[in-house]
């Protein structure tokens, strides 16, 4: 089994990631996110939220929202890192003491291969 991971990385060598990803979501992120992205402030992540969205004209729908998605997600990872602060921590803290739990298999089989 393969798996396509999301990786970015500040210049000053902070990295975020997210995954997996599928094919179709990397395919967006190098082509359209990725140039975008080089050299801007991977501390911004509402702004470059906002920013990647207006990107393209169907803004909030469609094929870059899923690759939108996970660089947003790994932006938060990496922001995270030099603060010293899950991300949970980011986006206000914990709002609940317990979190119910549900697991799937989603179609993997559980017999060793």
């Amino acid at each position: 089994m393969r798996a396509l991971y999301l990786e970015i990385s500040s210049d000053e060598g902070v990295t975020g990631i997210f995954g997996p990803i599928q094919r179709s979501r990397a395919f967006v992120i190098l082509t359209l996110l990725k140039p975008f992205l080089v050299g801007r402030d991977p501390m911004a992540t509402e702004a470059l939220l906002d920013q990647m969205i207006r990107l393209d004209h169907h803004g909030r729908s469609g094929q870059i929202m899923t690759g939108i998605s996970p660089v947003d997600c790994a932006l938060w990872d990496l922001k995270g890192k030099p603060l010293g602060l899950p991300v949970y921590r980011l986006l206000g803290g914990p709002t609940r003491t317990a979190v119910p739990a549900y697991a799937s298999m989603l179609g993997f089989s559980i017999e060793p291969v």
